[in-house]
């Protein structure tokens, strides 16, 4: 046993090498590997089955209703320093030993850790060792996947200079796979540069914190839509709000809003069938800003989001 973890040899290899599935243990070998390997064990056409619960999802030929496929790649940032310069302090002597172990708690959250996460999200685990991670799920589930991903990996290393970024493409669940990934590695290197410890979907590169926030929107705005406080013509106007408000390109027969607030609460309040106090809230999550987010800026992703899930009647 290892921190509780046991591991049981899976494939053996004509060499003598091997690898372990994760919750066994043997051994038959000198030495483990660490992958995280999980499978919901449908294929990607049933994933997507909007069905909440996974064991009665369904292919299309079997009368499911399919959604949206996502896939997400990831990796640690600045891993290269990390090893090269994290051992710079005086009280700490840099050793193989401190590297190696080192090198194995990355190896234990890409496995064990993201293996426990995909099961609860229903994700498929493509690869997943060292500091990568290439995953695929259901839109919704991969985006709950991803928040979570961020927070478990911060709780994980407990350093605020140790960070994660990700980007996450959506497709028809039929899309040729290795494109997907193809895309999803663009997304990735669209964090990287962007700074780093970012997120990027929707064609936008997002702190997690600006990521966290929009999905605060999407929750409260996709609720009062569901709820028929409101229509979906909303989200439109949202958009040729924000287009007129950052675009400096606007048509000729189109004005440049300089401040959206006041159009905004005109629109709110003469639309929303809802309380001040609900119409109120709505507003100061658009338009929340400080020194780290943009809500009203960066609300195309809140916007994207809630017309997928309000067009396959799903939830966050």
């Amino acid at each position: 046993m290892i921190f509780g973890i046991s591991y049981k040899l899976s494939k053996n290899f004509e060499n003598g090498e091997g690898i372990y599935g994760i919750n066994y243990f043997s051994n038959k070998l000198d030495g483990f590997k660490l992958c995280g390997i999980y499978t919901p064990g449908i294929s990607f056409d049933q994933i997507v089955d909007k069905e909440k619960d996974i064991k009665l999802r369904k292919s299309p030929e079997e009368g499911g209703k399919p959604t949206k496929l996502s896939l997400l790649k990831a990796d640690v940032d600045n891993l290269g320093l990390i090893f090269s310069l994290g051992f710079e302090n005086e009280k700490i002597t840099k050793s193989i030993s401190r590297l190696t172990f080192l090198s194995f708690l990355f190896d234990y959250f890409f496995s064990l850790i993201i293996n426990k996460l995909a099961e609860k999200h229903n994700i498929y685990i493509l690869f997943s060792g060292g500091d990568d991670l290439i995953a695929a799920g259901r839109f919704d589930e991969i985006i709950k996947f991803a928040e979570e991903l961020n927070n478990k990996f911060a709780n994980f290393v407990k350093n605020s200079e140790i960070t994660i970024s990700c980007g996450i493409e959506i497709g028809n669940y039929k899309f040729p796979i290795k494109r997907f990934v193809d895309y999803a590695t663009e997304r990735l290197e669209e964090s990287k540069k962007s700074g780093k410890n970012k997120i990027t979907l929707f064609n936008n590169a997002v702190s997690w914190e600006q990521f966290e926030e929009e999905l605060i929107i999407a929750k409260e705005l996709h609720k009062m839509i569901s709820e028929k406080k409101v229509g979906t013509g909303f989200l439109y106007y949202l958009h040729r709000l924000r287009e007129n408000s950052f675009n400096k390109t606007v048509s000729e027969n189109t004005k440049m809003i300089l401040n959206p607030e006041p159009y905004l609460r005109y629109t709110v309040f003469r639309n929303f069938n809802c309380s001040e106090e609900e119409k109120n809230k709505i507003i100061n999550l658009i338009l929340k800003e400080n020194e780290n987010i943009n809500n009203f800026k960066y609300i195309n992703i809140c916007i994207s989001l809630v017309s997928l899930l309000n067009r396959y009647k799903l939830c966050l």
